[in-house]
């Protein structure tokens, strides 16, 4: 079966509050790894695995955009964006914080109401659905040429056949009955052939038990049956405490072999060291390159008075090359970005962008055009456990991590950044879509939706699909969701 990745994409995930940048902890350093299992090709299960997808292209979230002046009356921009109208929609499916993924036509999404859909881009006709389980499906799917793969929230990674929608197989990926799928998987080539490499974050933290028992992992499977290859946990029950969920969705840089994610905060003493930083895997066997922490002793027991600042790297990583040196980029909830050294996880810069939260600073990805990152951060309040009630769009250096300009705006974003032609696209978790001109910040184009939403948007350069519906926790009295397709001229 050849799997080559035919598209990606990226979606959000939670993340965490205020801290210290440690320091990056290599594997040969004198702190031991967490526990890395290798298992065979024949090794079956019936685990689970979620949903987005990142390759190690020069920026995850980003698309490439026309270079100035290029635009024209046929092509979504500063210039052309007023006049999008609705083309489309799909309603009724509960929520979706799926980036939808756009491939030969076909428009690929998960929805919360537990199905899988592919519809065609142009009129939004179904052209199947697949029903994987009950569980919500919040990350958005890898499509390959034979398969689409999806996690969702009761920890399963589901793949279907991309073609028919016909469910393959579906792989439980930890046996903790409160492990769930939120990110996305990305698809990484090896020697031995190409793998789905999925992270592993949980509810458990909600949950009213008397002891925390999950371990967040990073988990490789084959693609053509869901078998596990390696799994590499991020906190080790011998030595450190519960938790250190990966919300995140990995990205890969092939060149070196490595994938990079970030990694949530501790819920037991001691703190783990992998947990609030960004974590770089060997993708042949899951062995750790190196850790770079950015917050330490963050033990965050719900609601307990000593409870931690809950600082997890939640967002997408975003990859991309400043003055000659390859780097890797992410925001976290103590509302900073950093970036990072793929090679040794040495600290390049690191710019403090707002107050955090439990709630935000940083919790989707940053967009990457050229030289600048496109980055928002919810506010947080001095004193105050959720984030305030604004949010701040930045852009930044991507060389020195300067703030080169920056707008603020009521609401929050949980959802990641998109850019291109020249438009910063930002869903608010209030139901409103904005299309801000990168240079001035600008709102050129905005539209109001019925629910909240936190799902990314994509972008072509004729057309804009918004998907929206979102809640966390308890389900809504009357959930309502949905996917709308924008069209030029």
């Amino acid at each position: 079966m050849n799997m080559r990745l035919v598209a990606t994409v990226v979606l959000m995930a939670s993340a965490g509050c205020a801290g210290t940048t440690g320091s990056a902890v290599p594997i040969s350093g004198n702190r031991p790894a967490p526990t890395t299992i290798a298992t065979d090709a024949s090794t079956t299960s019936t685990t689970s695995l979620a949903a987005t997808a990142t390759t190690g292209v020069v920026s995850v979230v980003s698309t490439t955009v026309s270079p100035p002046g290029t635009t024209s009356p046929e092509v979504l921009s500063v210039d052309t964006v007023r006049n999008l109208s609705e083309a489309w929609r799909i309603e009724g499916i509960s929520g979706t914080t799926s980036r939808p993924v756009l491939f030969e036509g076909t428009i690929y999404f998960g929805a919360y109401d537990g199905t899988l859909r592919a519809v065609d881009a142009e009129t939004g006709r179904q052209l199947w659905t697949a029903d994987v389980g009950t569980a919500t499906l919040p990350g958005s799917p890898l499509v390959m040429d034979e398969l689409v793969v999806l996690g969702d929230t009761a920890g399963l990674l589901h793949a279907v056949n991309r073609q028919t929608g016909t469910l393959l197989w579906s792989m439980r990926l930890d046996g903790h009955p409160h492990a769930a799928l939120f990110g996305s998987p990305v698809l990484a080539a090896t020697t031995s052939g190409d793998l789905v490499v999925q992270g592993v974050g949980s509810f458990e933290f909600r949950m009213p038990v008397e002891r925390f028992t999950f371990r967040g992992s990073v988990v490789a499977v084959d693609p053509a049956d869901g078998s596990i290859r390696w799994k590499t946990y991020t906190t080790d029950d011998d030595l450190w405490g519960a938790g250190v969920s990966v919300w995140s969705s990995p990205v890969v840089d092939p060149d070196r072999g490595l994938l990079f994610v970030g990694t949530g905060n501790t819920h037991s003493a001691p703190a783990s060291p992998y947990a609030d930083g960004v974590l770089a895997l060997e993708v042949e066997d899951g062995s750790i390159a190196w850790m770079r922490q950015l917050t330490e002793d963050d033990v965050l027991v719900p609601e307990s008075p000593r409870a931690g600042m809950d600082a997890d790297v939640g967002a997408t990583p975003n990859l991309f090359t400043a003055a000659g040196r390859d780097l890797v980029g992410v925001g976290d909830k103590t509302g900073r970005y950093v970036a990072i050294d793929r090679d040794d996880g040495t600290l390049s810069w690191s710019t403090k962008l707002t107050r955090g939260s439990r709630s935000g600073g940083v919790m989707g990805a940053a967009a990457v055009h050229r030289d600048e990152l496109y980055v928002v951060s919810n506010v947080g309040q001095r004193g105050e456990v959720a984030a305030g009630p604004t949010a701040r769009l930045f852009v930044l250096d991507a060389i020195t991590g300067e703030v080169r300009r920056s707008v603020e705006f009521p609401g929050r974003v949980y959802a990641p950044v998109t850019h291109r032609n020249g438009l910063v696209w930002i869903a608010l978790t209030s139901g409103m879509v904005q299309a801000r001109d990168s240079v001035h910040l600008d709102v050129l184009w905005e539209q109001r939706f019925p629910s909240l939403m936190a799902g990314g948007i994509t972008t072509t350069d004729r057309w804009a699909y918004v998907p929206y519906g979102f809640w966390f926790g308890e389900l809504p009295a009357d959930p309502d969701g949905g996917l709308v397709a924008y069209r030029l001229g």
